[in-house]
């Protein structure tokens, strides 16, 4: 029998959830159905999976020794890239420099990229959470480079993406243009999603289409 105390960090993350970090290598089927049968219980009791944890709930994995390990991710297991440049970092967020070329989450292909580096930076310092898997907060494309954003616990996790969409976090970016621009101004499009799932980009509104407006200035010129 395993046992885990819910810390701060963690506090209304919903339980289901919280078992899936747990247990990474879990389908969430498998996870269900230990709870119906009370091989996993919250506070002694049992548990649908919907319930908002609070700090010093008790959640027991009633498992053999095989099975929690077949299931469970060891920090040793996180290896690859550790070199990412850390620009900040607490025991609940980090910030990463991405440098052009880098994927900020890898593809379907896998492979080399920003989530990837910071699972390895953490691990390869003991940073690594039993209970949280860390995962960035926002994406640069693959040609840009600038600070990424990510959770290193539940709790930094949703500081970041609440940060992100009630528009707390500002987001400036820096281009090298080929021309001259004497004086600020605004580009308008809209994004519209295709039959097949792709987006394109046009200047004319269709029905469904997102606007999305960027502002410009020249910062300096040559």
């Amino acid at each position: 029998m395993r046992e885990f105390s819910v810390s701060e960090k963690n506090e209304s993350e919903r339980l289901n959830k919280y078992l899936s970090h747990l247990l990474p290598n879990a389908s969430m089927g498998f996870i269900y159905k230990m709870l119906r049968k009370k091989n996993i219980t919250l506070n002694g009791k049992k548990a649908s999976g919907n319930e908002l944890l609070k700090p010093g709930d008790e959640v027991r994995l009633f498992f053999s020794d095989e099975t929690y390990e077949k299931f469970s991710k060891k920090k040793a297991d996180v290896g690859g890239n550790a070199d990412i440049k850390v620009l900040y970092e607490d025991d609940d967020i980090i910030a990463v420099h991405k440098p052009a070329g880098l994927l900020s989450q890898s593809d379907k292909k896998g492979g080399d990229c920003v989530n990837a580096r910071i699972l390895a930076y953490l691990s390869a310092n003991g940073k690594m959470p039993d209970d949280f898997t860390p995962s960035i907060a926002n994406r640069l494309d693959r040609n840009t480079s600038g600070i990424v954003l990510a959770g290193k616990t539940y709790k930094g996790s949703r500081f970041l993406s609440d940060a992100i969409q009630s528009r707390d976090v500002v987001k400036t970016y820096y281009c090298i243009a080929d021309g001259w621009f004497e004086r600020k101004g605004f580009y308008r499009c809209y994004h519209h999603i295709n039959s097949d799932k792709t987006v394109s980009i046009s200047d004319i509104k269709h029905e469904g289409d997102k606007e999305a407006v960027t502002e410009f200035f020249p910062e300096e010129t040559s």
